[in-house]
């Protein structure tokens, strides 16, 4: 429950990664019958940011007004600090959108 570790969780998460195979289209084996490189597509990181907020955003609309009897707050609380961490890592990787 520590801001370091989630912001390198979200890190991993938001990162684009470039896919091992390409996708089986008859363009793509056409190609490469012929000796071209099949194309590929650009690198998606595992959760898009943007959904992740929209996700953040659905669990406030839902369930923001459960309270818990710990010391680290309410849910709404917890999920805008964790949406807040997740805009300066998608910052941090995709620059100011």
């Amino acid at each position: 429950d520590n801001s370091q570790q989630r912001e390198a969780i979200l890190e991993g998460a938001f990162t684009p990664k470039d896919n091992l195979l390409v996708s089986g289209t008859p363009e793509n084996a056409m190609k490469a019958m012929e000796g071209e490189q099949p194309e590929q597509e650009k690198p998606m990181p595992d959760v898009p940011p943007p959904n992740f907020i929209n996700a953040c955003k659905a669990v406030m609309l839902n369930f923001g007004n459960l309270a818990y009897d710990d010391d680290r707050g309410d849910l709404a609380s917890r999920i805008k600090q964790i949406a807040s961490e997740a805009e300066v890592v998608a910052t941090r990787i995709y620059g100011q959108g």
